[in-house]
């Protein structure tokens, strides 16, 4: 990784680059109506029981920051890196979908075909975004960290997607989330989305060391350190 000055700023571009993607995909696939993916499910299902607990209306992107913190703790558990990209991906991912879904920056397609075709593509943009945010070495999102630190388990990277999937979805059916045909799917197919965009990219997720915030902090100590001496 480039720990240089020039190569933070490219990183940090691509890791914002790869955040603003996934939210991306995520309000694509909201909109398609076919259902929501099962983390989406999951947080829309706790979306509702909040509005009705606090009789004030609690967007799904909130709760996805809710429950990413809450998925953060456990990946330091199992002592998963924290770094920038990690704490990012809590907060930036439910605040750009918050905003697109407010201002409707994509359209809702009224036929079948136009709201099929959002849907895979929401799943295939998702994977984009992925892929760019963790390209960045700075750190996986909670869930992707969860997936990393189950791949690291001799788990293949589809299976181990698509387990957190499968767990997300019965979490986000008992809590009342929006299911469809989208759901089924997304349960299966994400997993695989993954497992080619990284081949396409040629991507070892496993193999990636990604930075701490103490790393990237001292990296940024030494950085400064060296521009003084010049």
């Amino acid at each position: 990784m480039d720990i240089s000055l020039k190569g933070y700023i490219k990183r940090f571009a691509v890791l914002l680059f790869g955040l603003m993607l996934c939210a991306c995909g995520i309000a694509l696939t909201f909109n398609s109506y076919m259902g929501l993916s099962p983390w989406d499910m999951l947080f829309d299902g706790f979306a509702k029981q909040f509005t009705k607990l606090l009789g004030t209306q609690v967007m799904i992107g909130t709760l996805s920051q809710i429950i990413g913190g809450i998925i953060l703790i456990i990946d330091v558990i199992l002592k998963e890196k924290i770094g920038f990209g990690t704490l990012l991906n809590v907060w930036l991912i439910g605040k750009f979908t918050n905003v697109i879904l407010k201002y409707n920056l994509f359209p809702v397609p009224q036929t079948f075909i136009p709201r099929f075709s959002m849907m895979l593509l929401g799943f295939v943009v998702l994977g984009f975004g992925i892929y760019f945010y963790m390209r960045a070495g700075m750190g996986a999102g909670p869930r992707d960290s969860l997936m990393i630190a189950l791949a690291r388990r001799n788990l293949p990277v589809s299976l181990a997607r698509n387990s957190l999937e499968f767990f997300a979805f019965v979490v986000g059916y008992i809590a009342g989330g929006t299911v469809g045909i989208g759901t089924v799917i997304s349960v299966f197919i994400i997993g695989y989305i993954l497992k080619y965009v990284f081949r396409l990219f040629n991507y070892d997720m496993t193999a990636v060391k990604h930075e701490s915030i103490f790393d990237t902090l001292n990296n940024f100590k030494k950085i400064l350190v060296k521009n003084n001496m010049k």
